[in-house]
């Protein structure tokens, strides 16, 4: 405090304080300017502006003028708002000319022929200031929307990732747990014999390795935090599927027209078979125990699942049909189910061969 009050008082005997005051005040929003702008950006060009205006009066134009006005107008571009920037833009160009060309002492003493290249070099200097802020702000702004676009990116990738897990999972573990269910409540409720029991335990175990095995699979994908596409985790084996749903008691009539390509696309491959079997699996929990299966091959591959509905089954569709419609869609296909006047439940899949 005592040495601001020394320099007060010094400066009030100086010939000319009011300068000596503003070139001070220039000198500390040099000094502050570069600290303030990033938070308080609108504050700190207002002050500068504040100190600019007095600064046009002075007799001789103080130095820090000429680095100051500049800072101002790249402040102006880069962190202002987009409702201040412009006016602020508009209120430097049209002061700076109006100052230097009416209101500064040392250039309105000069003729107006002697005055225009001080005009004209001014203009250029707070231009070329703006121009800097401008390019800097849009720099900065395409690089936080590119950087936003690659978070929603990953978020993108990181939900399909997560869809097709849990349909995995739903799949596996439905499809297996109801021919187990179903085997172990046939064994239970069969006549007792031993090779009935013994035909249901085979069923069982080869069922609960199967599904093991392609838990392993999603588990893999789980555990690997590298990036990664989504990959298949089944080959096409639906004359396997059938059989297993036969062995869980589903008398499935099975007709196949036409081959599969050899080059099919393991991700079609892999549609067609979880479709087949969640559409096997929902015969077997909601149907009577009987279910036609189709699959034609041909310029793409049909699939059409009906089965009789038991009586209180759920009419309405669950999880598993939801999955089976996002598997088809992923690969430019379609399924579609109804429930028909007679009772029957139908699903009817349409893949294209070659996403």
């Amino acid at each position: 405090m005592a040495a601001f009050m020394l320099v007060t008082c010094l400066v009030g005997l100086l010939p000319d304080s009011r300068q000596l005051v503003v070139g001070l005040t220039l000198l500390a929003c040099a000094v502050a300017a570069p600290f303030t702008r990033w938070r308080w950006p609108l504050e700190t060009f207002a002050a500068i502006l504040a100190v600019l205006i007095p600064a046009a009066f002075c007799n001789s134009l103080p130095v820090g003028t000429i680095a100051v006005a500049p800072f101002a107008a790249y402040i102006a571009r880069r962190h202002l708002p987009a409702p201040h920037r412009d006016i602020a833009t508009g209120a430097l160009l049209l002061g700076d000319a109006a100052a230097t060309a009416f209101v500064i002492p040392a250039l309105t003493a000069l003729e107006p022929a002697e005055r225009l290249p001080y005009v004209f070099w001014s203009i250029i200097l707070l231009t070329v200031a703006l121009l800097f802020g401008e390019l800097r702000r849009r720099a900065e702004e395409s690089a936080e929307q590119e950087l936003a676009r690659q978070r929603a990116e990953i978020e993108r990738e990181a939900q399909e990732q997560r869809a097709h897990l849990a349909r995995e999972v739903h799949d596996i573990v439905t499809h297996s747990l109801t021919v187990i269910v179903a085997q172990a409540d046939g064994a239970r409720f069969s006549d007792g014999t031993l090779e009935t029991k013994d035909t249901a335990l085979r069923t069982i175990a080869s069922v609960g390795r199967d599904s093991l095995r392609q838990m392993r699979g999603v588990v893999e994908l789980l555990r690997n935090t590298g990036p990664r596409p989504v990959e298949p985790l089944a080959e096409l084996d639906i004359d396997r599927l059938v059989a297993t749903c036969r062995a869980g008691g589903l008398q499935v009539d099975y007709t196949v027209k036409g081959t599969p390509p050899k080059d099919l696309a393991p991700v079609t491959a892999l549609t067609v078979q979880r479709i087949v079997q969640e559409s096997l699996t929902n015969a077997m929990k909601h149907g009577t125990g009987s279910a036609n299966l189709t699959v034609s091959w041909g310029d793409d591959v049909k699939v059409l699942v009906s089965n009789p509905v038991a009586p209180g089954a759920v009419s309405q569709p669950g999880h598993g049909v939801e999955g089976m419609k996002q598997r088809a869609s992923l690969v430019g296909g379609n399924v579609t189910t109804s429930l028909g006047a007679t009772g029957t439940w139908a699903t009817e899949a349409r893949i294209p061969l070659h996403p």
